[in-house]
């Protein structure tokens, strides 16, 4: 299999077609400004806008780069693509960390809204930092095709009512629903709608035993717990967003174009308005 996706990407590139991560990558940067400055979200080792490419852009990630690297020791990932981090977030607010409004021209987000505890507030966030015009690019898995494909999706009410509180991490019941419900399909975390992947059998990945002794423990000392609060398709996301915005509670925004589902993810962008 290995042999025949190196030979696929070779008669790509001899034909002048890009590859899915260049598409992909493609889209994300489409609508940026290229030429002005940018904020990446916790790019990982796989940075949409990296400096190497010439791209102005700071990094915010919640370690810094040296604990990236202890992070990701062992797991078969390239840390030289880890880029340095300039803003190491403890849960002050964008304007607070990077210091003011109106800084940047485009932000990029890759998989990272589905993780934040207060998805209003991160958006508001990213909005307050970026200038008017500016451009706000979202990566955002679809939990069909993976491992949160057992989960129900994540509803209008439970968004707004974590804003409301002001959620710095996610709730013990949030923990709990993703790792019962965290399940795989013939060993992958994602697949496309089209995989073989996507037709085997789903498989949990904890025992509900396993999850009642971690629930337990937390009860007695609780703990930061990195986990996928929300979950989305394409059109309950929007959903969300464009009642978010009848509400009131998210302003200051608009969608550029339609989203473009993809594998097991969509793509989309917002733009910065007065």
């Amino acid at each position: 299999m290995g042999l025949i996706l190196k030979s696929a990407h070779f008669l790509m590139k001899v034909a002048g077609i890009p590859t899915r991560t260049q598409w992909r990558k493609g889209v994300l940067l489409r609508h940026i400004d290229r030429q002005g400055l940018g904020l990446e979200i916790g790019p990982c080792h796989r940075p949409i806008a990296p400096r190497r490419e010439g791209f102005r852009v700071k990094i915010l990630d919640c370690v810094d780069r040296a604990g990236l690297v202890e992070k990701y020791r062992g797991h078969d990932i390239d840390t030289s693509c880890l880029e340095e981090v300039d803003y190491v977030w403890k849960g002050e607010s964008y304007p607070e960390i990077v210091g003011g409004t109106d800084v940047f021209d485009w932000i990029i987000s890759s998989h990272t809204i589905e993780h934040v505890p207060d998805m209003v507030g991160f958006l508001k966030g990213c909005r307050d930092v970026l200038k008017v015009g500016g451009v706000l690019s979202l990566a955002v898995p679809d939990m069909r095709y993976t491992f949160d494909h057992r989960r129900a999706p994540s509803s209008l009410g439970a968004v707004i009512d974590a804003h409301l509180r002001g959620d710095a991490q996610p709730t013990p019941g949030a923990v709990a629903e993703f790792e019962l419900q965290v399940a795989k399909r013939g060993g992958k975390s994602s697949w496309s709608r089209v995989s073989w992947a996507h037709y085997a059998a789903s498989v949990l990945d904890n025992s509900p035993e396993e999850v009642r002794r971690r629930h337990e423990a937390r009860m007695k000392d609780p703990e930061y717990v990195d986990v996928h609060v929300w979950t989305f398709t394409r059109d309950t996301f929007l959903a969300i967003f464009e009642a978010l915005r009848a509400l009131g509670i998210l302003d200051g925004f608009e969608i550029i174009a339609k989203p473009i589902s993809r594998c097991d993810e969509f793509l989309l962008a917002l733009r910065r308005v007065a």
